[in-house]
């Protein structure tokens, strides 16, 4: 039976997803492909039949909404890709329940309209939280208190003005760490600290004038650093001194 199903460019609308009763007849449809199509909303019963999907592909698309319990019958899923849509927020109930036992990994929210995010991802792998190109001010609650582990954090271009202390209290593995583009104008103390496996580490392109002595204080790990485009008015060898080797770019 049918385990993979591309269905990308095809001008698929809601009409249609509805008038098909959705993907009811693939149960054992691994893989799903429909980017680059008219989808606006997901209802709860799109993939509900789904339950062996492993990677979902929604990306490119028009969906500004997605039903309660959209996605509570995939519990194999791992890969969710919602880039290039017109989410405003994501949250627990397109799975139901926050602790619910969920194999995903890997979420794509990227190129959305983002100001709220709170969903737990499964960290028992290399997981990958792509939340770049959104509105998001903050971190979100889910990532502070519950968020132990992601392998690939990327919040380019959003609108951080400050990478605060607790920011990575709980967050205490990230390895690859993105904040290319934002309105980053301040560090707090020690607030990188705590991310001791961090090998990259991305500040391009924001307000810094200046950094704290102590702001790579405990990075050993740290192999790519990028300051580019900020405003830095003082560097010298006391901001760098825990760092083994580097790979510093500044303009």
């Amino acid at each position: 039976s049918l385990t993979y199903l591309n269905l990308a460019k095809t001008k698929l609308t809601n009409f249609l997803m509805d008038s098909i009763v959705s993907f009811k007849y693939f149960s054992n449809l691994n893989e799903l492909i429909l980017n680059d199509n008219l989808i606006e909303t997901i209802r709860f019963e799109y993939f509900a039949s789904n339950t062996n999907l492993v990677k979902l592909d929604l990306s490119h698309n028009n969906i500004s909404s997605i039903e309660d319990y959209s996605f509570y019958y995939n519990k194999k899923l791992t890969t969710l890709i919602l880039s290039y849509n017109r989410l405003k927020t994501f949250d627990e109930s397109v799975y139901g329940d926050r602790w619910m036992d969920k194999s995903l990994v890997r979420l794509y929210l990227d190129n959305n309209y983002l100001n709220r995010y709170e969903f737990l991802l499964n960290v028992e792998s290399e997981s990958i939280l792509s939340l770049e190109n959104n509105d998001l001010i903050e971190m979100p609650d889910s990532i502070l208190k519950f968020l132990p582990y992601c392998f690939n954090f990327n919040l380019e271009n959003n609108k951080f003005s400050i990478i605060r202390y607790n920011y990575f209290l709980i967050l205490k593995v990230v390895v690859i760490l993105n904040f290319n583009n934002n309105n980053l104008s301040k560090i707090d103390d020690y607030a990188l600290s705590n991310i001791a496996v961090l090998r990259s580490l991305i500040l391009s392109m924001n307000q810094l004038n200046s950094l704290n002595e102590n702001t790579f204080s405990s990075l050993f790990r740290l192999r790519y650093l990028n300051l580019s485009f900020n405003y830095l008015e003082i560097l010298n060898e006391k901001h760098f001194r825990d760092l083994i080797q580097f790979f510093y770019e500044f303009e």
